[in-house]
């Protein structure tokens, strides 16, 4: 799709999102093997500290790795689940339940989401702790968008007492350089709610519905194949309201793609199946709590040792009449 409204211009083009960040398909899976195998690599060599981050988009070379556990399309599912979190964490709207809720803009939740959707292309979840780098993740988008929160707040919002928070702090801190250096320092992220609003002016239809579904298909590959502006065509045509509106702006072909893609369906996540590959990640990642010792049951005659003093043995108990 080389062109989205009735210019001769992509407005997604020349730009750092348009030369590195538009992939296929096959490059995105591509890209997930090799940082699954690389991982799986790591965790059956016993590696503890993962090598520095590093951005391998587009792909160079493809490792592999004939390790069993957690697969890539395991990770893929994992990161979506992840991805979703960051507008309930993020967000100034939705469950007035969540009082821990951050109450950023709805920017920041776009630009983390993205910007941890591009980390995770480069590098497996069996090397880098997904919630400490969803986090950092966003952290950093805080900042860009100039809605600055600590890592103590995002810690906070996610755990409850206060060594928790701590230690979480402190892992998304350190996870930052992780998250620039994967990204290759690219933390320029165009979204589709511009776009969306731009295509719903004048037109009576529910705006923050429609921003919903641009963040619904932020949790998805969709932003690493298509322009924004598809995207936001795509989040009103699901909303309903635009269409003649659309007609008017997009071409036809871009106008075909969008309503092929507003009518398609993602799979609902599968939460027994998400707990399992969490608990085989865990088992098995670079970042897993080292196995505790297990204590060796004491026997009735190391039960009891004596106070020095010669203090006397406990009487034995009288038996029962």
């Amino acid at each position: 799709m080389s062109h989205i409204a009735r210019t001769d211009k992509d407005e997604f083009q020349p730009s750092s999102n348009q030369d590195r960040w538009r992939l296929t398909p096959d490059a995105i899976t591509s890209l997930r093997k090799a940082a699954n195998a690389r991982g799986r690599g790591l965790a059956a060599a016993g590696v503890v500290t993962p090598p520095d981050a590093l951005c391998r988009v587009p792909l160079t070379t493809n490792d592999e790795c004939a390790e069993a556990g957690v697969s890539a399309d395991d990770e893929a599912k994992l990161l979506r689940w992840y991805e979703k979190q960051i507008p309930l964490l993020v967000g100034r709207t939705g469950d007035t339940k969540a009082p821990r809720r951050l109450r950023r803009n709805r920017k920041v939740a776009a630009t983390a989401t993205i910007l941890v959707k591009r980390f995770y292309l480069s590098h497996s979840m069996l090397e880098r702790e997904p919630l400490a780098h969803t986090l950092a993740a966003v952290f950093l988008a805080a900042k860009t968008e100039d809605e600055f929160v600590s890592a103590g707040e995002l810690a906070a919002a996610v755990v409850e007492s206060s060594d928790e928070v701590q230690r979480l702090a402190f892992r998304a801190s350190k996870a930052e350089q992780a998250i620039l250096q994967g990204v290759g320092y690219d933390l320029r992220v165009a979204h589709p709610h511009g776009p969306a609003r731009a295509l719903a002016e004048g037109v009576d239809v529910d705006m923050s519905r429609i921003e919903d579904e641009c963040d619904k298909l932020l949790t998805t590959d969709a932003p690493l194949l298509y322009a924004p502006s598809l995207l936001a065509a795509v989040a009103c045509l699901k909303v309903g309201g635009c269409e003649e509106k659309l007609k008017e702006v997009l071409t036809p072909e871009a106008l075909d793609e969008a309503t092929a893609l507003a009518a398609s369906s993602d799979p609902e996540d599968d939460a027994a199946a998400l707990k399992k590959i969490r608990k085989r990640l865990k088992r098995t990642a670079l970042w897993r709590d080292p196995p505790q010792p297990k204590k060796r049951p004491a026997s009735s005659e190391e039960a009891y040792v004596p106070e020095e003093g010669g203090a006397a043995a406990p009487a034995a108990k009288r038996p029962r009449r």
